[in-house]
């Protein structure tokens, strides 16, 4: 997670040092639902416990998200 910056912890965010784009936890009215991402993309979660290993999975294998996240 060396190229991830802890910005929040209710809910979860960080905030990638190389491009400032921040990805993040949070529950979706829209969606009904826990969901991960960042502002332009978001992935649907079964749970909030789903939603934080996912999200923690997406930071430990991504150095440099793309400009879609």
């Amino acid at each position: 997670m060396l190229d991830w910056t802890l910005v929040n912890t209710d809910p979860l965010a960080f905030q990638n040092d190389h491009n400032d784009k921040t990805v993040g936890m949070r529950y979706s009215n829209e969606l009904d639902s826990w969901v991960f991402g960042g502002p332009n993309t978001v992935w649907e979660c079964d749970s909030k416990a789903d939603a934080r290993q996912s999200l923690i999975t997406f930071i430990c294998t991504t150095r440099r998200p793309s400009g879609m996240v």
